[in-house]
């Protein structure tokens, strides 16, 4: 609620400051994975914005995020993370604002299918079954369900929960999309996806 007021006192050094946007996106992921339908995903959506704005007008936010990012990866973290390195990546690559609140937001709710697959399968030692494999295999699907039921109008975070498991050269899932069939934004997510792992 206080996120637009904390970023733009500069009485807190930019760390904290840094500090404070991923702990916060760090527990807007909690809640999501928690109850994807009590709200939250109207909230993840909002805060990535911030988050965007708070990139932009910020020249030591890079350097901070990436810091955290290198050093902290938990379950609700690995999102955070890839939506921070997510975004600056897509604002190196000359995305303007829209698209990078876009690609923020749907990073941030790239696994929200998981919170439908038993955590036995998802925290499971060691290689998975085939029958395993093929329930987490429908995550991507799973997760535009979850953003259907909430009635909002997405876009780009249907399209990144949808395709951030496909690879350039169709040996990807659920739908093994390949090269152009696969959205700027779905390559990014996959990239980066991949990068934090």
């Amino acid at each position: 609620n206080n996120f637009e007021l904390i970023m733009s006192d500069t009485s807190i050094p930019p760390d904290e400051r840094t500090r404070i946007v991923h702990g916060a996106a760090t527990n807007l992921v909690k809640d999501l994975f928690e109850d994807p339908r009590s709200g939250s995903i109207e909230r993840t959506k909002t805060f990535a914005h911030n988050m965007v704005d708070y990139v932009i007008k910020d020249s030591k936010a890079a350097e901070s995020l990436l810091k955290i990012a290198v050093h902290e990866y938990y379950t609700y973290t690995h999102s955070v993370n890839v939506a921070a390195v997510g975004t600056l990546f897509g604002q190196d690559l000359g995305l303007g604002v829209k698209d990078l609140k876009g690609l923020c937001a749907g990073i941030l709710l790239h696994d929200v299918g998981k919170t439908r697959i038993s955590t036995d399968i998802l925290n499971k030692n060691g290689k998975l079954t085939s029958e395993e494999f093929a329930k987490i295999k429908g995550h991507p699907e799973l997760g535009v369900a979850i953003l259907k039921e909430t009635g909002n109008g997405f876009t780009d975070e249907y399209t990144i929960t949808l395709q951030h498991h496909e690879n350039y050269d169709g040996t990807g899932y659920p739908h093994g999309l390949q090269k152009e069939e696969i959205h700027r934004c779905g390559r990014i997510a996959r990239i980066i996806d991949v990068y934090d792992a």
